[in-house]
């Protein structure tokens, strides 16, 4: 009896300790589409944020921003192309909304491919 009491508090010590080693997929990804907002909201591993970010200098951010605005913790990215994106990024975490009543199709279904690609990027392991 002794013996089984000895396993399963072991057991009970070590199943939290090897849960959390392959606990690496912490990833949460909401889409909203609405009639005047699309929002795409990430939760993920910390280290991908670099991942991320090259991703975002790269095809969002590159040399087409013409302004950045800070409005209370999110940052209205202005484009060559008049569009306005507002982005709020932290490690782990990531939030693009753009308007749909102030941008154009074409700013919105490039912001919705944008997204479409980093769920994709934070999907692969």
């Amino acid at each position: 009896m002794k013996k089984y009491f000895i396993v399963a508090v072991l057991g009970f010590i070590l199943l939290p300790a090897l849960t959390s080693c392959f606990h690496h997929h912490n990833l949460s990804i909401t889409e909203t589409d609405d009639d005047d907002e699309f929002e795409m909201d990430a939760k993920f591993e910390p280290h991908r944020t670099h991942e991320v970010k090259v991703y975002l200098d790269k095809h969002l951010l590159g040399s087409s921003v013409v302004s950045v605005v800070d409005r209370s913790g999110k940052e209205e990215v202005l484009l060559d192309d008049y569009s306005s994106i507002y982005i709020n990024a932290d490690r782990g975490r990531l939030q693009i909304s753009i308007n749909k009543d102030g941008n154009s199709e074409v700013a919105l279904t490039r912001v919705k491919q944008i997204c479409r690609d980093l769920e994709d990027i934070l999907k692969d392991n």
